[in-house]
């Protein structure tokens, strides 16, 4: 027994030694590539750089993406970043690499193995929007109600709020554009999405009609904050858990909501434009309702407690940290205790921007320094945005935008670019109401402080109420005026457009220019470039050989096709053919683009360049075709007459002079381009890169073309300042030039 035993032994020790062998050889072959096959130093950087924990992994329900490539924000040599050549625009192009770690003012700790990560080249920006308490009462859903049967020609049935057809587009009109300008709009939902398979209602426990969640997707909202004293008021979290559904299947994120205890680990992380944003929402209380045991939801109430669990790994994970905060005391101008404590304690944790909601009126606002020095962006509260309230105070709101920008030069992330812009809910009082809760207020709007009028206010059923209570704006009565005063109490100036301030809005952001830092043309201009343009001052002041005139009565020959057309890297990404120029035009304008990018302005893109004659001939044709089937009466050439106003005959549009081109961020040419952040920035910046407004709004009657914010023409620096410092169209400034 023991001789056998000993010679299973070897012969099993053998069969191991065997296996072991032949599991190297295997394993060897797996691991080390074949001849050719050899790991690049492309691959090492993309292993490198690939996420490292599951937080920020792809299985997290949590974090949200963009979806967009950062390729098209990456700065190229001048030679080729500005265009595609024809003759290779269909090649492939490279991705990019994933964004480079950058410096962070959390603690990280320290890896000894070597990266190798590309530097960025140019400052990245995202331009984000916050919207104050979004309220939608009795009145304004039923305003909404009255509206969309009106526009149906129906009477409205106000049998079944459930299924009830609503029309929500008149109250936010005035603030779209505002909202679509945005790359991050954050806005909160007050009154919660709790389903239409249960009652509609307001007041106190609301449940808003699906319509009204769908017209804020339809805004361009990105990011809803649900954490409220509303949250509850389904008295459970049904209504809670719907509207997390409601708006998460849409795309959208939503913040304040955890599914139980653990998930108040998983932050909301949203990365845009290269620059990661983490987003966190508390609230002081929820009206006294309280969940019940069984429930596993986590409610983010204030707690110092919850701060210090959540802000510290929200820094790990994010460049850029910005809190919701729920808090105060309703129609009070005056912040608590409670709300200076939490302040302190999320400024010295390392916040990066504090937006308040609750007080249903506006709250002071400014920087604040946490005890490392770190500076935070506070607003106790931004008021309302639209409600069915009743005080004067309660009209009056702000929305907030800012830049968060990551710097090329140090790989940090700061806010700059603070503007508050206040804005007015209107609304009248045509009927007594339908029932208790309907206090029959109508023509609900929102407007902008300064595009309200006095003669507005004089209809607001606030000033009929305010014959029966006390007043509630600084300065009395309700009125443009004491609404102005109201805001200028609470508002420090240096975030207030100077329409209302009578002054040059501060850069106490930015670091003071030198006159002896300017060039002779930044002098001369009053403005410093952002970026450095050397490299384009060839293509931006090329000589006088761009200022052909185009229009009806200086047509171009019909044959006429210009030289060097190159495709623009700029042409919008819809699967559209890349739009053309001629090259110096092209290079000029992307210098003008990164000075763009370089004050917040990111999403503009070229809809329509060169056109050729033949191209333009059946454009105009099929306008005047649509003008005729609109108007029957129309004869062919007063159909002609009336698409003159907004294009042109072929041989005479300026897009055959390769010199021209649309651009704007909407989804199809509109004049409201005009009144959005990027359509004035370009208005107002576009000469220092020689080009103009062709069109502009108040040379309609010398044009003969309505006023166009899209339509950028390119001349040359030089003939663009002139005619901006002379305020000249180019018709004016040719006929100034000749008569030389």
């Amino acid at each position: 027994m023991k001789k056998s035993s000993l010679i299973l032994t070897v012969f099993a020790a053998l069969a191991i030694v065997l296996l072991l062998v032949v599991s190297l050889a295997f394993g060897k072959d797996k691991a080390e590539p074949a001849s050719g096959d050899e790991l690049t130093s492309e691959d090492i950087q993309h292993q490198s750089e690939s996420p490292s924990g599951s937080e920020e992994g792809p299985s997290s329900p949590d974090i949200a993406s963009s979806g967009e490539p950062e390729s098209s924000d990456e700065t190229l040599p001048p030679e080729s970043s500005a265009f595609i050549p024809e003759e290779s625009s269909s090649a492939p192009v490279e991705e990019e690499s994933s964004e480079p770690a950058e410096e962070s003012s959390a603690p990280v700790e320290e890896s000894s193995e070597e990266t190798s990560v590309p530097a960025l080249t140019e400052d990245r920006v995202v331009h984000f929007l916050a919207c104050p308490d979004n309220i939608i009462h009795p009145s304004v859903y039923y305003d909404a109600l009255e509206l969309a049967a009106k526009k149906a020609g129906k009477s409205p049935d106000y049998s079944s709020l459930g299924t009830a057809k609503y029309d929500f587009s008149a109250i936010y009109e005035n603030v779209a554009a505002h909202i679509a300008a945005a790359d991050l709009a954050y806005i909160n939902v007050e009154t919660l999405i709790g389903g239409n398979q249960n009652k509609i209602s307001g007041y106190p426990t609301f449940n808003t009609p699906e319509a009204a969640g769908e017209y804020l997707v339809k805004l361009g909202f990105d990011i809803m904050n649900v954490a409220h004293n509303h949250m509850l008021d389904s008295k459970d979290d049904r209504y809670l858990i719907n509207c997390y559904n409601f708006f998460t299947q849409r795309g959208k994120t939503v913040i304040g909501y955890y599914k139980d205890d653990a998930d108040l680990d998983n932050i909301v992380v949203i990365e845009r434009n290269g620059i990661k944003i983490a987003l966190l929402a508390y609230t002081e209380y929820t009206n006294g309702i309280k969940l019940s045991s069984s429930s596993k939801t986590a409610i983010p109430y204030f707690s110092e407690k919850i701060l210090k669990r959540q802000i510290p790994k929200a820094k790990q994970m994010a460049d850029i940290v910005i809190v919701s905060a729920h808090w105060g005391s309703e129609d009070s101008y005056s912040t608590t205790s409670s709300q200076r404590n939490y302040a302190q304690q999320m400024i010295d944790l390392g916040v990066d921007v504090i937006v308040g909601m609750h007080p249903h009126c506006l709250q002071e606002m400014g920087w604040r320094t946490g005890k490392d020095g770190h500076k935070t962006l506070l607003v106790y509260s931004l008021g309302n945005f639209i409600s069915g309230m009743l005080n004067a105070d309660n009209m009056l709101g702000g929305m907030l935008d800012f830049d968060i920008v990551k710097s090329a030069s140090t790989g940090k992330t700061y806010v700059t670019g603070v503007e508050f812009t206040p804005v007015v809910t209107h609304y009248t009082k045509p009927s007594s109401g339908l029932n208790s809760s309907d206090t029959g207020h109508r023509n609900y709007k929102l407007y902008v402080l300064n595009d309200y009028t006095e003669e507005l206010a004089k209809k607001h059923q606030v000033v009929n109420r305010e014959k029966n209570h006390s007043t509630t704006l600084v300065g009395g009565k309700f009125s443009k005026a004491n609404l102005l005063k109201t805001v200028l109490k609470y508002i420090p100036e240096e975030f207030l457009d100077p329409c209302y301030t009578g002054k040059e809005k501060p850069h106490a952001d930015d670091p003071p220019v030198q006159p002896s830092d300017l060039s002779d043309y930044e002098k001369r201009a009053g403005k410093q470039y952002a970026v450095d343009i050397s490299g384009y001052l060839k293509y931006i002041e090329p000589g006088d050989g761009y200022l052909t005139l185009v229009n009806l009565t200086h047509p171009l020959a019909m044959d006429y096709v210009p030289s060097d057309l190159v495709v623009s890297a700029y042409t919008r990404k819809d699967g559209r053919d890349g739009q053309k120029l001629v090259k110096t035009a092209a290079m000029a304008l992307e210098a003008l683009m990164k000075e763009a990018a370089a004050n917040g302005i990111t999403d503009v893109t070229i809809t329509s360049a060169y056109r050729s004659a033949s191209y333009q001939k059946s454009l105009f044709n099929s306008y005047v075709e649509k003008e005729m089937s609109k108007n029957s009466k129309l004869t062919r050439e007063q159909a002609e007459q009336v698409v003159l106003t907004y294009s042109m005959k072929p041989g005479c549009s300026e897009h055959q002079s390769g010199l021209c081109c649309d651009m704007h961020n909407l989804s199809s040419a509109q004049q409201k381009f005009g009144s959005t952040k990027a359509g004035q920035w370009l208005a107002e910046n576009c000469w220092r890169f020689g080009f103009i407004l062709r069109y502009p709004a108040d040379k309609e009657e010398i044009t003969g073309v309505k006023w166009e914010p899209w339509h950028f023409r390119f001349v040359g620096r030089e003939a663009a300042t002139q005619m901006h410092e002379k305020n000249m169209c180019l018709e004016e400034y040719t006929e100034y030039l000749n008569g030389q």
